[in-house]
């Protein structure tokens, strides 16, 4: 890991919220994971290795269907300014 990456521990069901990160990649390392971001048809189901960039064009959301390790890797060290614009919550019941 370098100065722009950051390691994120989901558990089961935990979003992961990430606003206007364009550019930013999303990394699976362990555990599996659902991504959707605004301004994309597709949602993603990812899984350990998988990873996706991210529009920036919006919000995007991380889920897990399990306990999940994921990597944020940046463009640049600025993209991570806005850490507080991260936020883990835990689902809903």
């Amino acid at each position: 890991m370098n100065g722009f990456d950051r390691q994120v521990t989901l558990e089961k069901g935990e979003i992961l919220r990430i606003d206007g990160a364009r550019g930013m990649k999303v990394l699976v390392e362990d555990g599996s994971a659902w991504l959707t971001q605004c301004k994309d048809t597709a949602d993603y189901v990812m899984q350990a290795g998988d990873a996706v960039e991210l529009n920036g064009k919006g919000t995007a959301l991380v889920t897990t269907f399990d306990s999940c390790r994921l990597t944020l890797v940046a463009p640049r060290v600025s993209a991570f300014s806005h850490l507080k614009g991260l936020r883990i919550n835990p689902a809903a019941a």
